[in-house]
């Protein structure tokens, strides 16, 4: 019980620090939106983020998946293709 009371703390504490911080964002339509993507054997990343009109720059979503077993199998410059495929996508 102790450890699972830890752990919820752990995840509500996460949950406060990636929601909470000021620069997140809805996303503006008129602004210009960059996708940043990542890729490894394991897991594709990609974020979504603007610069504002005050000067900085917000993300505006997060996303992220594991690689399937077939994907595992692919050259590095295909995982890094399949990464921005998966950004433009989500």
């Amino acid at each position: 019980m102790r450890v699972e009371r830890r752990n919820q703390t752990a995840f509500e504490n996460l949950k406060r620090e990636i929601f909470g911080i000021p620069s997140w964002a809805p996303p503006l339509c008129e602004l210009q939106i960059v996708i940043t993507v990542d890729a490894s054997r394991e897991l594709l990343g990609a974020t979504l983020w603007q610069d504002q009109p005050d000067g900085k720059i917000k993300s505006n979503a997060f996303a992220s998946r594991i690689i399937s077993n077939a994907e595992r199998r692919y050259a590095i410059n295909d995982f890094e293709l399949l990464a921005a495929v998966y950004g433009l996508t989500f």
